[in-house]
């Protein structure tokens, strides 16, 4: 059997015809994508408009973008109705981008060979006995995936742009699926289903399909999740090896970067590695707000991505604050009136399970739903990672009790079997090493004497403690005293043991099992003292993000 080179489809942005159902109710026979709105003559070689679905995107020239001209022609389209996502792009670009416009809208004007190559690559994908089909339409460029067996595998048989993507997302959606809502719509999460009658001779009996907004949604961000139900007892007329060399399969690419946390001791690092490596459960990060967690969280998802490449990656974030390529990144917006637009961390979460999920990030933490729902996520064999605004790692159980006393309580919480791992984690400051000055330079005032005698009970040698400078010509920090700010962090693995301590309220006993462990994480106020011993960290700074207490008073009950 000859196979095709060019197996995937391409779309076309401005088709004569558009979305709507035919008169007799009936879906329309292809896949359609919106009519642009018409750009005037005197801006047709400055703009360029994409229409998905009811999503627009303007691309302008950048000199354009803060032109009277082209701001009079914006308001005339928001008047008339439109809500442009506007990209500035320099001018080759946008020339680039003009091209790609045409060359697709020519290379898809024949809508039954999209729907054809969409049967090949369903038929290839039943043929390797894959499960799931993940489509993410990024900035750029398209990717395409297949879960097969269990792993993900990346699709480099037709390498798509981000306007082809659209197409073949919308090809699917619109012309294939039924059981959906009547409009494709973009910015709002949809499910819909393919059913028998449009699969023939793929060996597929059903697809069930969820897609939505994902990142960058600014510039027209979204995916598709395609769960394949095989045909039984079809017979392949495809090989397996035939079908993989056709799609070309290989492993997704591991993201670049060194496994390194600013100011995590190589123990640290390897214990966070430990607990990344589980295949399920509940990672918590516990620290206030500017602590530096989500930084930590990052790290540790990438170093994910870079052990286990073939397990899908999936952010829910408030807003989302690093660029994660290796992830579907999901936001949170509780902004828009549409009800259907407003995605709640409850409401991704629920659409996050049927996006073939292996590794979820939840973001923070704040009510009984999300809880429930998070726990129910990592029940069903899911690695969560989540954060949580409580400055003490060890009395997590205690504010998820806050969120609901009866369903949430520290016996339902504190399981080691559900929440693996604990984070709790500050930033401090680091000393400028060319105008820091030896702590006997500074006055009670900066330095309290019940502070010196805690340093003193720790078995700090106070002569090798330094404040900060004051030397406002300091050309190394620029007259800030400090450097940069690095964390300081205690990591728990946790056990029964632990959690049996804390089911029962016991927290300071907690602490005092979980730093006797052997392999156990230093607290976070001894990797603090550490600093400071070292002069690397005044102990006033030290003092105002982990407490320091007396040694002895403090008995292993402290941060």
């Amino acid at each position: 059997m000859k196979l095709p080179g060019n197996f995937l489809p391409l779309g076309r942005f401005t088709p004569a015809t558009d979305t709507a159902s035919s008169s007799d109710g009936s879906s329309p026979s292809h896949a359609s994508l919106a009519s642009a709105p018409i750009v005037p003559d005197h801006l047709v070689d400055h703009v360029v408009c994409v229409q998905v679905g009811d999503a627009l995107t303007v691309y302008v020239d950048v000199r354009k973008r803060s032109t009277s001209v082209f701001d009079s022609w914006l308001h005339h389209l928001k008047h008339a109705g439109h809500d442009p996502v506007l990209v500035s792009l320099p001018a080759d670009e946008l020339q680039a981008m003009r091209r790609q416009h045409r060359r697709v809208e020519a290379l898809a004007a024949d809508a039954p060979e999209i729907h054809r190559e969409i049967q090949r690559l369903l038929m290839y994908a039943r043929a390797v006995n894959a499960s799931d089909i993940h489509v993410i339409r990024r900035a750029e460029h398209t990717d395409m995936e297949l879960r097969i067996d269990g792993e993900i595998y990346r699709v480099n048989a037709k390498m798509m742009t981000a306007q082809e993507g659209d197409a073949f997302i919308l090809a699917i959606y619109n012309a294939l699926a039924s059981n959906k809502p009547a409009q494709f719509a973009q910015r709002q999460f949809q499910t819909a289903q393919i059913d028998g009658d449009k699969l023939a001779e793929t060996g597929i009996e059903m697809v069930r399909i969820i897609r939505g907004p994902c990142e960058p949604v600014s510039k027209g961000g979204h995916f598709l999740v395609a769960r394949l139900q095989d045909q039984p007892d079809f017979k392949c007329v495809l090989t397996a090896q035939e079908a993989w060399r056709a799609l070309d399969l290989m492993a997704p690419k591991k993201p670049d970067g060194g496994w390194d946390i600013d100011g995590y001791s190589p123990e640290q690092m390897a214990l966070l590695e430990r607990i990344a490596r589980r295949d399920h459960g509940i990672v918590i990060a516990c620290a206030p707000t500017g602590a530096g967690k989500s930084r930590t969280i990052r790290a540790v998802m990438r170093r994910q991505a870079q052990l286990f490449p073939w397990l899908k990656q999936i952010t829910m974030e408030d807003p989302p604050e690093f660029k994660m390529s290796w992830a579907v990144q999901l936001v949170v917006n509780e902004a828009p009136e549409k009800e259907e637009e407003r995605h709640t961390h409850l409401k991704l979460l629920k659409h996050t399970m049927r996006m073939d999920p292996d590794i979820l990030l939840t973001g923070e933490v704040r009510d009984a739903p999300e809880t429930h729902a998070m726990r129910g996520a990592a029940e069903t064999g899911h690695f969560v990672l989540s954060t949580l605004h409580e400055g003490d790692l060890y009395r997590f159980a205690v504010r998820f009790e806050g969120f609901d006393f009866d369903r949430l309580s520290p016996r339902v919480t504190c399981d080691a079997g559900s929440v693996i791992g604990l984070i709790g984690q500050r930033l401090v400051p680091i000393l400028c090493d060319d105008c820091k000055q030896p702590l006997d330079t500074a006055s009670e005032e900066v330095v309290p004497m019940y502070l010196r005698d805690a340093l003193h009970s720790w078995d700090v040698d106070l002569a090798n403690v330094c404040v900060q400078g004051s030397d406002r010509a300091c050309p190394t920090c620029l007259g800030r005293g400090t450097v940069k700010r690095v964390a300081i962090a205690e990591v728990v693995e946790t056990n029964e043991t632990l959690m049996s301590l804390l089911k029962r309220g016991e927290i300071a006993e907690a602490k005092r099992y979980q730093r006797s462990r052997k392999g156990a994480d230093k607290s976070m106020l001894e990797h603090a003292l550490a600093l400071v011993a070292k002069g690397e960290l005044a102990p006033d700074k030290a003092h105002s993000s982990v407490t320091i207490v007396d040694r002895i008073e403090a008995n292993g009950d402290h941060l």
